[in-house]
């Protein structure tokens, strides 16, 4: 609302100066003379104070013009005042209510505004009008003065005020609506030519419709006349409403209209609307069209004299009168622009529809700029964003200096238009959220609540759920700054109440908090995250976790704390699960049993992690000096949490491990299975660690984390045991987005590695990229293992040049002893002096390792750079063998007895020969492809040398570039004819290569030595 403070200025010196009979009249004539401006321009007065008074525009009931008719009375008081005078302006919220109980009777306002129409008027000089900010900027064209910065009483800063010169008469602008005005402009020449027009102005409420009907009409040209009717709301009756849209149309008035020929009939009729007969008697339908008729013909006989413009406004809420009125054609010479929030008319020849949408993002910043020129372009971009293009969005938020949202004084008149009802549920809706169930709004106000009226005027709409939220920007806000805290609280209570009626807890809780209630959301949350975890939705119970520990106070928050953190545990996200069980820590007195428990929860976070060093230990075991730093933790002993017991189990040699897991309880029993099967795995007991972990999927999966971590190491295990395609089938179905990205790149990772011994290269390269995309936020034992894949995928590709680049950079951001050995093997693949050193320096750095993988694939790597170098490497290759067949790993084991038999071939080609047979028929039988591959090829070639024919053994596909490479060469010595190879055929393999491009360069030798049995 708008006040005005009116009094009259150097009183006391005139009340001394005259006697009190003539002191009374002269101020009683100069109050009444300003109270009757007040009334004319819409206002009413509070009260009187002495020698002035307080008047309110907007109370009960506001207006968009509630502020330029506060500052057009203010100055009219004035100007017209007997004794000096002077008036304060100001704008904002108040709060009417009775004082002292109601003993008085009378209700007053009370708020900001008030206060400071007050000081503006004690401060202003007789004869001006001064006003606030908000004021100024609530009337676009308002000629203003800003003033230099006053003192006021009560406030602590000096404020700015400005003085009201007048109002500018200019049309209204239309930034960005040129092209809306030029389709108006064209129906009014339809209209000037002698047609009838109805153009339908519709869009969504503070899009600008109203402003743009103003501007049309205030620059008709001349000879049009135009009138905007008052607001045709529901329950506003025809008659009367275009009454007093005649009454400023006419220019002698309503008299004119008994001067228009009509029918006898009609002129009843006309008589009965303007007031000056008696109701005719006739039924309600009858008269409603026998209005239409009497009002329809004489808009056509006033457009005789000249074209016509008619403005409905609000036709959106019309009265089904005027809505029948405005189906009807238009008569000749008259426009009729009804505005509306929806189109309701059906197509004609006469009517054109015209939408106004939101303005663009330029247009709209271009308005803020008009109206608040001191913004920069990054603040008046932002404000415009905000906005949502709604003219009258942008006007709240340019109200005020700082750019904060008012939206109040702009939205309240729109909503003070509505029914009690309507207002009521729009309320609700405001206060229940962004979106509110339509059910819920009915429940809280009534089965009357007229939703389908705020929906249909475009205060609410439904989105793709059905529920309703708020159409245009800013009006719940306005909305909200309504409502008592009282009865903000009682609905949420009983929206709670609703909801958990309804199943929905979520919401329940959400409101319980909001109505204060905070222990009973914090149970409300709880409930919701054991529940949804049950039912698997894991997003869910992790925000119910997050949003008891928010809520949670004392003791009870460290409880909330940890289960958030086993919550977190369990869905892989370790760095979250370590920073919510670090939580408790901070009390100064935790119960042992809640300390263990975070203990436990840290420490499998930091296993999980890579945080905490596994190397054995000379026992056979981790080592205790090398779980993460800052970690004391109690001795086997002083354990009494089970979860602590599980979680230092991983920790410690098998056979300790054991002891600490005896005991356990029921839920852990799954988790402990896993232990013991990852510590059977790391001890090649293979069959006992498969069944472990086949038995934790058939009746433990609960935890995500945990039932991945198994179909894992239940994978590895079969393809340890040289069972290939079943290693592939546990593998089963990628994690998906319960758990993060980069448990994806894991089992990418690892189904790539067992792609590339099943010969699908392209699915693994194509799953190895990808994994580079999720590798982020990866803890650093994931990226080593990817990267052995990727690195194991290079090198057997024939792209050794990059294997090399690639190895070099792998091992500086995640090194490891496994990742090294296996470039060792790259290094020992690549010819040249500088390889050779640099093979030298990674065997010797790897020189002690106990792991027998690594040590294998040094020995393979030591036996190949020196078979290369002539020297007999035999006796290292044959070690390799060895070692990767009791370190169970089928990939080295294939290729170290691949090398045996190839460097066999010369010195005693019968033992190769066995070792070819023997290779083929494992990989066959296990199912790996590109092992089986070479094997055969070697086969044929050994074959060869002895003068059988081999061609059986080359019909394969080969499924890398050197099978392919070494099936072609032997194809060409059985077929007499030398193969035709680019050089490119033999880069990528290092040696391998060199030693093609040798067999090639000496073909011609090779078909000497062909067997005749071939001819």
């Amino acid at each position: 609302m708008s006040a005005v403070f009116f009094d009259l200025s150097r009183f006391t010196e005139y009340a001394l100066a005259h006697p009190l009979e003539d002191t009374w009249k002269a101020a009683n004539t100069a109050l009444q003379t300003a109270a009757n401006h007040v009334r004319l321009y819409g206002g009413h007065i509070d009260k009187f104070f002495g020698d002035g008074f307080l008047a309110v525009f907007g109370v009960p009931r506001s207006q968009e013009s509630d502020a330029r008719a506060a500052l057009e009375a203010a100055r009219a008081m004035v100007a017209s005042s007997t004794l000096p005078g002077r008036a304060g302006v100001a704008s904002g919220l108040v709060l009417r209510t009775p004082l002292g109980g109601g003993l008085a009777g009378d209700q007053t306002v009370l708020g900001p505004a008030i206060n400071l129409s007050q000081r503006l008027s004690q401060a202003a000089p007789p004869g001006e009008v001064w006003c606030d900010v908000t004021t100024m900027r609530l009337v676009p064209n308002a000629i203003t003065e800003a003033l230099a910065p006053q003192p006021l009483k009560g406030y602590a800063e000096p404020l700015v005020p400005f003085r009201f010169l007048g109002l500018r008469h200019d049309p209204p602008e239309v930034l960005g609506r040129e092209q809306e005005a030029q389709v108006l402009r064209r129906a009014l020449e339809a209209v000037r030519a002698g047609a009838g027009r109805r153009v339908v102005l519709y869009g969504p409420m503070g899009v600008g419709k109203s402003h743009l009907a103003r501007h049309l009409i205030e620059t008709l040209p001349e000879g049009v006349r135009g009138v905007i009717a008052p607001r045709l709301t529901a329950g506003v009756a025809l008659r009367y409403a275009l009454r007093q849209a005649l009454q400023k149309l006419l220019p002698d008035g309503l008299l004119q209209l008994r001067q228009l020929k009509l029918p006898e009939h009609l002129r009843t009729i006309l008589d009965y609307s303007i007031g000056v007969a008696e109701h005719p008697g006739l039924p309600s339908d009858e008269l409603d069209r026998l209005l239409i008729e009497t009002w329809w013909t004489m808009l056509a006989q006033i457009a005789q004299n000249g074209p016509l413009v008619v403005v409905l406004e609000d036709m959106h809420n019309a009265d089904p009168t005027v809505l029948e009125f405005t189906r009807r054609p238009a008569p000749p010479g008259v426009m009729l622009l009804l505005v509306a929030r929806q189109n309701r008319w059906e197509a004609a020849d006469d009517l054109e529809p015209l939408l106004l949408k939101p303005l663009s993002l330029e247009d709209t910043q271009r308005l803020i700029l008009r109206a608040r020129p001191d913004l920069g372009p990054a603040a008046s971009l932002h404000l415009a964003e905000a906005s949502g293009g709604y003219p009258l969005a942008v006007q709240a938020l340019s109200l005020t200096p700082n750019g904060e949202p008012e939206p109040i004084p702009l939205y309240q008149p729109r909503v003070d238009s509505l029914p009690r009802l309507a207002r009521v549920a729009l309320q609700a809706a405001a206060v229940l959220g962004s979106t509110v169930p339509p059910e819920l709004v009915r429940h809280l106000v009534g089965e009357e609540a007229d939703l389908a009226r705020l929906v249909g005027e475009g205060y609410l709409e439904a989105d793709d759920r059905g529920q309703l939220r708020f159409a245009i920007p800013w009006l719940r806000e306005a909305i909200l700054g309504q409502v008592g805290g009282q009865q903000v609280q009682n609905w949420h209570q009983q929206a709670a109440r609703w909801y958990q009626h309804q199943g929905r807890l979520a919401e329940a809780a959400t409101h319980l908090e909001a109505a204060g209630d905070i222990t009973r959301a914090y149970r409300m949350w709880r409930v919701v995250a054991q529940q949804a975890w049950t039912e698997e939705r894991y997003s869910g119970a992790i925000l119910g976790y997050l949003e008891a520990l928010r809520l949670a106070e004392g003791t009870v928050r460290w409880q909330a704390a940890l289960e958030a953190a086993e919550a977190h545990l369990a869905l892989g996200r370790y760095a979250e699960a370590l920073e919510l069980a670090s939580l408790p820590m901070e009390a100064r007195e935790l119960p042992q049993a809640l300390h263990q428990r975070a203990w436990a929860i840290r420490l499998e976070a930091s296993l999980a992690l890579g945080q905490v060093d596994l190397v054995d230990s000379p026992t056979g075991g981790p080592s205790r000096q090398g779980i993460a730093p800052q970690m004391e933790l109690p001795r086997p002993a002083e354990i009494i949490e089970p979860r602590l017991a599980l979680a230092l189990a991983r920790t410690l040699p098998m056979e300790e491990a054991d002891r600490l897991l005896q005991g356990l309880p029921a839920y852990l029993e799954g988790a402990a299975r896993l232990v013991r099967a990852r510590g059977l795995l790391r001890l090649g007991q293979l069959k006992p660690a498969q069944e472990l972990c086949e038995a934790y999927l058939r009746e433990y999966a609960h935890s995500p984390a945990e039932n991945f971590e198994a179909r894992l190491l239940l994978s590895e295990a079969l393809w340890r045991q040289f069972r290939l395609r079943e290693a592939i089938n546990a593998l089963g179905e990628p994690p998906g987005e319960v758990l993060p990205t980069w448990f994806s790149c894991l089992y990418g990772g690892h189904l790539a590695a067992l792609q590339l011994d099943s010969g699908q290269m392209e699915e693994a390269r194509a799953l190895l990229e990808e994994g580079l995309l999720l590798l982020e936020g990866a803890p650093r034992w994931v990226v080593e293992r990817v990267s052995r894949v990727r690195l194991r995928y290079l090198i057997e590709s024939g792209q050794l040049e990059d294997a090399l680049y690639f190895g070099e950079s792998a091992v500086v951001h995640a090194p490891s002893p496994q990742l090294l050995a296996l470039l060792t093997l790259a290094y020992a693949l690549a010819p040249g002096q500088h390889n050779g050193q640099m093979l030298q320096r990674l065997l010797k750095g790897l020189q002690g390792q106990s792991q027998l993988e690594v040590r294998a694939a040094c020995e393979l790597a030591t036996g190949i750079n020196k078979w290369y170098q002539a020297r007999s490497g035999t006796a290292h290759i044959r070690n390799a063998v060895l070692l990767a067949q009791r370190g169970h790993n089928p990939t080295l084991y294939f290729y170290a007895l691949l090398a045996l038999g190839f460097t066999q071939q010369t010195h005693n080609p019968k033992k190769a020969l066995a070792i070819a047979h023997c290779l083929v028929q494992q990989t066959a039988a296990s199912g790996f492809v590109v092992q089986h591959g070479y094997a055969r090829l070697l086969q044929a070639q050994l074959l060869l040398a002895s003068g059988h024919d081999p061609s059986g053994l080359l019909e394969l596909e080969p499924r890398t570039p050197l099978a392919q490479l070494w099936k072609t060469l032997l194809h060409g010595v059985i077929q007499g004819e030398k193969p035709r190879l680019r050089a490119c055929s033999f880069r990528g393999y290092g040696i391998l290569g060199a030693l093609a491009r040798w067999f090639c360069q000496k073909f011609d030798m090779h078909l000497a030595l062909r067997p005749e049995r071939l001819e």
